[in-house]
């Protein structure tokens, strides 16, 4: 890696301030330095300013969201930020190790590039497996993505789609001839329940509407008609439990 490169760390939070923490803790033990932490928060009452402020000069920038939403707030991350790569590493998440800057290759020009993600019980979050089914799910966790900052403001999140933004902007990359470098090794450990999580119908709906845009092809609509089937059934047994 080289040292002249800078990452912007941007973490967005609302109200998890014990996440936040941890996401703060495995910032501080990185083994490298080159790097900034810029906290977008959404206007927490849980004390999480004041322990953002406990770590001093480590958090460059701590500021409110806007009030969009969380890709807007990403967005708003990318423009107060300053270095080359962005990694988002929202409250919660955590590198996998003190290392996890310090193993970054970018290999030569790429666009994008990612490692692995595992979850909180150890188990893969979303491994990468090609690119022929890009269409089907997001191919790989958005907190092992390292993006060029320049590549994030010329085309930032988009907010119609408020869950899959990331795969979107994704998606978008993909079929605009952005190059993509894999990694070898895991980057980060990632907290479960957010909201692409528990909203599963929106949530495949949008990625349809995502996917459709790139992917306009027959079988890409009988796919996504049955995972529509499929998920309004998962979301009607989860009420009838509830």
């Amino acid at each position: 890696m080289s040292t002249s490169l800078k990452f912007s760390i941007i973490t967005v939070t609302r109200n998890n301030r014990s996440g936040l923490i941890d996401t703060l803790e495995s910032v501080r033990k990185q083994s490298v330095q080159n790097y900034e932490l810029v906290i977008i928060d959404g206007n927490s009452t849980d004390g999480s300013k004041e322990a953002a402020g406990a770590y001093g000069n480590l958090v460059s920038l701590f500021e409110r969201d806007e009030g969009q939403g969380i890709y807007p707030a990403m967005n708003q991350g990318v423009r107060r930020a300053s270095g080359d790569w962005v990694i988002f590493m929202n409250s919660g998440d955590i590198f996998i190790n003190e290392r996890a800057l310090e193993l970054f290759d970018a290999s030569g020009d790429c666009d994008i590039a990612f490692g692995r993600a595992r979850k909180t019980d150890g188990s893969p979050h979303l491994d990468f497996t090609g690119w022929d089914n890009i269409w089907k799910n997001m191919p790989f966790c958005h907190q092992s993505i390292f993006c060029r900052r320049e590549l994030l403001l010329e085309r930032p999140f988009n907010p119609k789609y408020n869950i899959v933004a990331d795969y979107e902007f994704i998606l978008w990359a993909y079929s605009n001839g952005r190059t993509f470098h894999e990694m070898d090794y895991e980057v980060s450990q990632v907290e479960p329940g957010g909201v692409s999580e528990t909203a599963l119908l929106r949530r495949v709906w949008q990625t349809y509407c995502a996917v459709k845009r790139y992917f306009p092809q027959m079988h890409v609509h009988r796919f996504y008609y049955k995972k529509l089937k499929w998920a309004w059934k998962q979301q009607r047994l989860t009420r009838c439990k509830s």
